[in-house]
């Protein structure tokens, strides 16, 4: 039986948004008010097929977690922004019963 190598790479874009709720123990901190935001992903995806049963994937994300804070003494807001990058490596293996 012959075999033969076929690689291929493949790309892609993925974009997304999420609705953040920011959940905290707020019994301790009065005149604080947490109110959720809207968040955004952006990311790059890569593959490489080594064989047509076996590839490698990797994805470079960068995520948007928001949310906002009111301070009720001194009737300030501001809105947190956390960020932050994934880049994770998987190994697909395509298994036929």
């Amino acid at each position: 039986m012959a075999s033969s190598v076929n690689a291929q790479w493949r790309f892609g874009v993925t974009a997304g948004a999420s609705y953040n709720h920011y959940s905290i123990d707020t019994r301790y901190m009065s005149g604080v008010n947490y109110t959720n935001a809207w968040g955004e992903s952006l990311g790059f995806l890569a593959q490489y097929d080594i064989f047509h049963w076996l590839g490698i994937r990797t994805d470079l994300n960068w995520t948007f977690k928001n949310h906002k804070v009111s301070m009720l003494q001194n009737r300030t807001d501001y809105k947190a922004y956390n960020s932050y990058v994934q880049l994770p490596i998987h190994c697909e293996v395509l298994v036929i019963k």
